[in-house]
């Protein structure tokens, strides 16, 4: 008979003199045994739950040992929300919502708190100048919350629009004109009381389906930024509202512009792009990308005309700043077609992909910076579900281990099935192919990224 977990995800574990320890962030059942709690140490503050150590690590306790410590459930939310205030998060760190915790929100850089828009000031109001608009557009302003304010038809020209002072960002958008697409800017500057803040807001027309923001001739290179008109889902598809790096273009993609780079960025799983391109001669080709990310197992797919054509594995440069290219061979026809690039896994960023005669002969492979040589096991493998399996991990030569993060499925995974245990026990829940992956932190401070595509296999 399979014992069940007495607590769940998101559950506040503390003592009988009702001091709060730990937060629930994962349970695992075992064919036998007792559940399997993965926790962080938490504590109370006046404003919620807080996270002081995510970054060194996580505690695995079972149903006996919460026992034996005298731990009880404290208080459970659902979804529940903690802040990290680990002051070893840095804003190079890409922390994920996922770990089974609901959402970590507040003190990790590029996740803004989620709470209640405020009530108006006193009624305070500031004021934004829009010009550009043409006649029988609808116009509003949105923050970053999704609240809208004040929305109505204007006519062509200059219109006053006024907002209570309770946002710190906010979007002006244009919608609802026949022919053209959504258009929206950035507000950085918030107005004072009273005060007047211009913003230009330009549309760009649209057809029934994609059209080409510019024209694009193969061989050559087509930059990221430079992707197909026709908006969210049918040009492209983007997760979130805006345009975050408030660079080149003005629908919902995110381009930066930074070091001289301009470049498609915070980018997350099952996003894409596309891009109407002329081919001059048929044949075979290497295609050149050009990405940056800080981590491993990210892929994108390349289809032409919605048929798959190459799998780019993205390298790992390190950082969202430093950018290395691949290659892969693909075959293109004459003619006009639609490309389009899908990525897998979040946190990449894309600045150029190119199209040359001739095929690839020998990809030159993106070392691991600072380090190499580490290796893992797992055992027993293959294995039965529910069973445990542990991960035997080994250092490069010369090399001792301060650290270790990992993920015992990625890209698919990486929200969740996380250890920071150096070697872990895992229960992998359901039959299937897995592709586990650590990141090793060596005491001298260099780093080293270990994955293992379809290696552990279980019944």
């Amino acid at each position: 008979m399979e014992v069940q977990p007495r607590y769940l995800v998101g559950d506040i574990l503390g003592n009988d003199t009702s001091t709060p320890r730990y937060m629930v962030a994962y349970v695992a059942v075992p064919a036998s045994g007792y559940p399997l709690y993965t926790t962080y140490p938490v504590v109370k503050s006046s404003t919620g739950w807080e996270i002081p150590k995510y970054w060194h690590g996580d505690y695995q306790l079972d149903a006996l040992q919460v026992f034996n410590l005298g731990l009880h459930r404290m208080d459970h939310a659902d979804p529940h929300f903690a802040i990290v205030t680990d002051p070893a998060i840095t804003a190079g760190d890409l922390i994920y919502a996922g770990l089974s915790l609901g959402e970590i929100v507040g003190g990790t850089p590029g996740y803004p708190p989620e709470e209640e828009t405020p009530g108006p000031i006193g009624g305070d109001t500031g004021y934004f100048l829009v010009s550009t608009v043409p006649a029988g557009a609808e116009i509003y302003l949105e923050d970053i919350s999704g609240t809208r304010y004040l929305e109505g038809n204007t006519t062509a020209g200059p219109l006053n629009v006024s907002i209570y002072l309770t946002a710190t960002s906010v979007r002006a958008i244009v919608a609802n004109l026949s022919g053209y697409r959504e258009a929206s800017f950035a507000i950085t500057q918030y107005p004072a009381k009273g005060q007047t803040v211009p913003v230009s807001l330009t549309l760009e027309p649209i057809g029934n389906g994609t059209q080409p923001y510019r024209a694009l001739s193969l061989p050559g290179r087509i930059e990221a930024e430079d992707y197909d008109l026709g908006g969210e889902g049918v040009a492209y598809h983007d997760t979130t509202k805006g345009n975050a790096g408030g660079s080149y273009r003005t629908d919902d993609v995110d381009i930066e512009a930074a070091g001289g780079i301009t470049n498609v960025g915070w980018v997350r799983s099952g996003e894409y792009l596309t891009y109407t391109a002329t081919v001059t001669q048929a044949g075979a080709y290497t295609m050149t990308t050009r990405f940056a990310s800080p981590n491993s197992g990210r892929t994108a797919t390349f289809s032409v005309d919605g048929s798959p054509a190459a799998t780019i594995a993205v390298p790992n440069t390190g950082s969202f700043t430093t950018f290395a290219t691949a290659q892969v061979p693909v075959t293109l026809g004459a003619g006009t077609h639609t490309l389009k690039l899908t990525f897998q896994g979040d946190g990449q960023n894309l600045d150029w992909i190119a199209f040359a005669p001739g095929v690839v002969t020998t990809p030159t492979p993106t070392p691991t910076p600072g380090a190499g040589g580490a290796s893992f096991t797992a055992a027993p493998n293959p294995a039965m579900k529910g069973t445990e399996v542990k991960f035997t991990v080994t250092p490069a030569a010369g090399k001792r281990i301060g650290s270790a993060w990992w993920s015992f499925d990625a890209p698919a995974h990486l929200n969740s099935w996380n250890s920071r245990t150096v070697n872990p026990t895992f229960y992998y829940p359901a039959a299937g192919t897995f592709s586990p992956l650590v990141k090793i932190t060596y005491t001298d401070g260099l780093t080293e990224t270990v994955q293992r595509a379809g290696y552990v296999r279980v019944t």
